[in-house]
């Protein structure tokens, strides 16, 4: 009937928005508490090397909230009893690995932005696209929405690490 009949679950259920909304509302309290990027956007000049920053905003932003909507629907698979013993293991599994790599991410922007700590920030980024990448690959036996959702969110991490690492570099 729909296209979300096909893969026989919806993107968008109420747990998923609920866990992508609560991970985009973390990320925004840590963008208003980490303060302004433009002194040391200045400051180093990278301004041509970066896209602007209300487009790294969004993209973030984005990532984040279907990032966590993936999670959603893995815990919504768990709640409602539809995996059990190995795809369960797989589904905590994977878990820590989600659970690591956004706090990682969420860790990098005050400190690639705000603190100029670059090479701890290249770390960070690049730890957090290894976990959204191990976590895409464990789940892809859970729920497959959620282990594309995450691969996307690691070509994103992928690109935030080459950002870092040119930085790091160039400085």
């Amino acid at each position: 009937m729909s296209g979300s009949k096909a893969f026989g679950k919806s993107l968008f259920n109420g747990c998923s928005v609920i866990v992508g909304s609560i991970c985009v509302g973390i990320y925004v309290i840590m963008l208003t508490i980490s303060g302004s990027p433009y002194e040391m956007i200045h400051k180093l000049d990278i301004g041509k090397m970066i896209p602007p920053m209300w487009m790294w905003r969004v993209f973030s932003i984005v990532w984040i909230f279907l990032s966590g909507v993936a999670a959603g629907l893995v815990v919504y698979e768990r709640i409602c009893h539809r995996i059990a013993g190995e795809r369960e293991l797989r589904a905590y599994r994977g878990g820590i690995y989600f659970i690591s790599s956004f706090f990682l991410t969420i860790v990098h922007y005050p400190l690639f932005f705000c603190l100029e700590r670059l090479m701890i920030a290249f770390l960070v980024a690049l730890l957090a696209m290894i976990g959204a990448a191990v976590s895409s690959v464990i789940w892809s036996k859970v729920s497959a929405i959620s282990s594309v959702i995450l691969a996307g969110n690691a070509f994103w991490l992928l690109y935030v690490t080459f950002i870092s690492a040119c930085l790091l570099i160039g400085n």
